[in-house]
């Protein structure tokens, strides 16, 4: 996971876990955060359930999943490979 918003709002809610479903939670989200792709490998309402969790704002959470999933972070996390590009040959 690359994006500092994400770190940071991680970082809350680890230290405000109330119940063990939350808990739960928290865990599954860490998981999935391992890979910095994942938001491109999700459903959108998935997402949103994972901001929502995580405590961002309704008004806040459409500006940070476009963020997420700019084509900027695209071209960065996504492998060359599964864009179909081959190395050069000389």
């Amino acid at each position: 996971m690359k994006n500092e918003r994400l770190k940071e709002l991680m970082e809350q809610k680890k230290n405000n876990l109330v119940t063990p479903l939350d808990q739960e939670k928290y865990q599954i989200v860490t998981e999935l955060f391992k890979s910095d792709d994942c938001f491109f490998k999700m459903k959108m309402e998935t997402a949103f359930g994972i901001l929502d969790f995580l405590g961002v704002k309704e008004d806040e959470a459409l500006t940070l999943y476009q963020e997420l999933i700019s084509q900027e972070v695209y071209q960065k996390v996504v492998p060359k490979q599964r864009l179909g590009i081959s190395p050069k040959r000389k």
